[in-house]
């Protein structure tokens, strides 16, 4: 969902939590508010406030540079997801960036940045996990960058012919699904009975949940801004120091 306003949620809320959306760099600035704690809240200020997905086609957009900076500066607890799938649409990486990585850029905003391979969920538990515990300690952002490749078109009209053909085969052999439920079955001792009851569960979740909201009424037109602009109140406390 590329508008803000299409999720909705309390503007007091218990928990740290971020509403889906297209991850596009005009989204920086959320994830920047998200990570500040309401004035007062001092326990709020070491508790991970977003995680952001930041894809690598977003890397150069200037507001997303910019909002990266602030963050630094005021060492928020945040942490920066970039799916890089190495196409912003059909441009690939190589001619977006001179830097080997988007995580290299890091270190110039004054974060701390990291590459992982995008298809070992394991791997990528271990460094999201770390640089949770790092922004929760008050050590400010990290920009994780998982390395991928987007398996299909940039939308349903793009059939992404662009992409070298022997380049998606490559990638197929290292399908994090598979590769997985493989370590799950060496080292976990998975067998077909377990792996059977846990995708029922999954599908079980799934179809109650697509079932609630389809038979869920629809929101009233009335209901359109709430929560999208500053209440007076709001406007009353003070927002920084």
């Amino acid at each position: 969902m590329a508008d803000p306003r299409a999720v909705h949620g309390p503007r007091r809320r218990p928990h740290a939590r971020q509403g889906r959306q297209r991850p596009h760099g005009r989204l920086a600035p959320r994830a920047a508010r998200d990570g500040q704690p309401p004035a007062g809240d001092a326990a709020g200020r070491g508790r991970l406030r977003a995680g952001l997905p930041d894809p690598g086609g977003e890397a150069s957009r200037g507001r997303l540079v910019r909002r990266r900076r602030f963050r630094a500066v005021r060492k928020l607890p945040v942490v920066f997801i970039c799916d890089n799938n190495q196409w912003a649409y059909s441009t690939p990486t190589y001619l977006e960036y001179a830097t080997e990585h988007v995580a290299d850029r890091a270190e110039a905003y004054g974060f701390e940045g990291v590459v992982v391979d995008g298809t070992d969920v394991l791997a990528v538990y271990r460094e999201a996990r770390r640089a949770i515990e790092k922004a929760r300690s008050g050590g400010g952002p990290t920009l994780v960058e998982c390395l991928t490749l987007r398996m299909e078109g940039h939308a349903v009209h793009d059939d992404a012919f662009y992409v070298p053909k022997d380049m998606f085969e490559r990638w197929a052999e290292n399908d994090p699904l598979e590769r997985f439920r493989t370590w799950l079955r060496e080292h976990a001792d998975l067998n077909d009975e377990q792996e059977d009851e846990i995708t029922s569960g999954v599908k079980k979740l799934l179809n109650d949940a697509l079932s609630r909201a389809e038979e869920s009424p629809l929101p009233e037109p009335s209901s359109l801004l709430d929560g999208v602009f500053a209440t007076p109140e709001d406007l009353d406390t003070p927002h920084h120091k």
